[in-house]
């Protein structure tokens, strides 16, 4: 079944890199499933058969998720990794979703519904709740970075006009290479969206080139564990660490970002200076000059 499928996946997508499964929701995500929760607007879990993709909306299909993968998570806590591999078997006979969870916990769905429900009202709202989802917008063909920046911020609907002016403005400073004064405008925004990871990232994209690391450093930090899975925010901050001299930082932060984007050139090139074994130093230079990341350096 398609929901127990992404459950499944959603919870274990970490589990390569990391020594037991760990849920990381976004903040958006996170910040959604408290939101439907308070209302008490989620979504039952027959809604989601025979697709999440059959959803009337955006924001279901995305609450869909956060449904499932948190489901899955409160039924390891309470049976374990085994628990999971004997409803993965029982689905394998025949059973189905609903059915295989149920017997393999020897209670009804509906209790280990209510007790997943009790789960998330424990959980609470996230610190620094993102206001919204901004709207998916898809194109035929192709797009420019630009272009899907422009996309991107018109979709997000929850910013506060003067961010989104202030943005707007950034973008224009930028595409004409006037880093330092795009990094004020950037500055401007992130001062009234703190918590936005993209508005940060382009302040620290911005900050980097206009010489002001530690700037760029003092807005990425507090976002890179709050917002564990946002590549960009990892990538600029090795950057910023590596040019306020801190190594080690930078090390962590960019190993990060390779875990969640591996193609980024930007931590490539920050290992190739700031790696401590001269073979990795000299392998992450070849891969920084491969993928074009001369001009990240």
């Amino acid at each position: 079944p398609v929901w127990m499928q992404e459950g499944m996946a959603r919870f274990l997508e970490r589990r390569w890199r990391e020594p037991s499964p760990r849920l990381v929701l976004a903040p958006a995500a996170a910040g959604l499933l408290e939101r439907r929760r308070r209302e008490g607007s989620l979504l039952r879990f027959e809604q989601l058969h025979p697709s999440i993709a059959l959803l009337p909306s955006q924001e279901d299909a995305a609450l869909a998720f956060a449904q499932v993968a948190t489901f899955v998570e409160r039924y390891r806590a309470r049976f374990g990794a085994e628990g999971l591999r004997a409803v993965v078997g029982r689905v394998a006979e025949g059973d189905g979703a609903r059915e295989a969870f149920a017997g393999v916990a020897e209670e009804s769905f509906a209790a280990l519904e209510r007790d997943w429900r009790r789960t998330l009202e424990r959980r609470g709202a996230v610190a620094g709740e993102t206001r919204s989802i901004a709207e998916l917008r898809f194109r035929r063909g192709e797009a420019d970075g630009a272009e899907l920046d422009r996309a991107e911020l018109e979709g997000a609907t929850a910013l506060p006009d003067g961010a989104r002016r202030a943005i707007r403005l950034g973008d224009l400073l930028w595409t004409r290479r006037r880093h330092r004064a795009a990094a004020v405008e950037y500055g401007r925004a992130h001062a009234l969206v703190p918590e936005d990871a993209m508005v940060a990232s382009r302040f620290g994209r911005a900050a980097l080139e206009g010489d002001d690391a530690e700037g760029a450093r003092a807005a990425l930090e507090p976002l890179a564990e709050r917002q564990e899975d946002h590549a960009p925010t990892w990538s600029l901050l090795a950057r910023a660490r590596q040019r306020t001299g801190d190594g080690d930082g930078a090390r962590r932060a960019a190993r990060r970002a390779l875990a969640l984007n591996p193609f980024d050139p930007l931590p490539h090139c920050v290992l190739a200076e700031v790696a401590e074994a001269t073979d990795e130093r000299a392998r992450e230079d070849r891969v920084c000059e491969r993928l074009g990341g001369l001009g990240a350096r």
